[in-house]
C-alpha cells in the first residue's frame, strides 16, 4: 500500500481557497438575482415603497467590484426587506404579485 504524505498546511490552504471561491460565486449570483429582480417590479411600486430602482440596480454591482462582502450584505438586505415590501405593495394594489405568476388575462 502506497502512503501519500499530504502536507496539512497545503490541504487547509486549498480548503480556504475553495471557500473563498464559493463565497465569491455566491456573492456574484446574489448580485445578479437582485439586479434581475429589480426589473420585475413596476416603477410605480418602487415609488410607493419610497425606494429608488436605479440605486438597487447599481449598488450591488458597484459593491461587487469594490468590496464583495458589502455586495453580499446589500443583496441580502434587498432580498429580505426591500423585495418583501415591493411584493406587499403589488399584492395590495392588484390582488396578486407580479412575480407570483397567475392567470394571463384574455384579450
Amino acid at each position: 500500500m502506497a502512503y501519500i504524505d499530504v502536507d496539512s498546511g497545503s490541504a487547509i490552504a486549498s480548503l480556504v481557497a475553495l471557500l473563498f471561491i464559493a463565497a465569491g460565486i455566491t456573492t456574484l449570483v446574489l448580485a445578479i438575482v437582485v439586479v434581475v429582480d429589480t426589473g420585475r417590479h413596476p416603477e410605480a411600486v418602487w415609488a410607493q415603497a419610497g425606494q429608488n430602482r436605479i440605486v438597487w440596480i447599481v449598488l450591488p454591482l458597484v459593491l461587487l467590484v469594490v468590496c464583495g462582502v458589502a455586495s453580499l450584505v446589500v443583496s441580502i438586505v434587498y432580498l429580505t426587506s426591500i423585495k418583501k415590501k415591493l411584493i406587499a405593495i403589488e399584492e395590495a394594489g392588484t390582488g396578486q404579485s407580479a412575480t407570483s405568476g397567475g392567470d394571463i388575462p384574455s384579450a
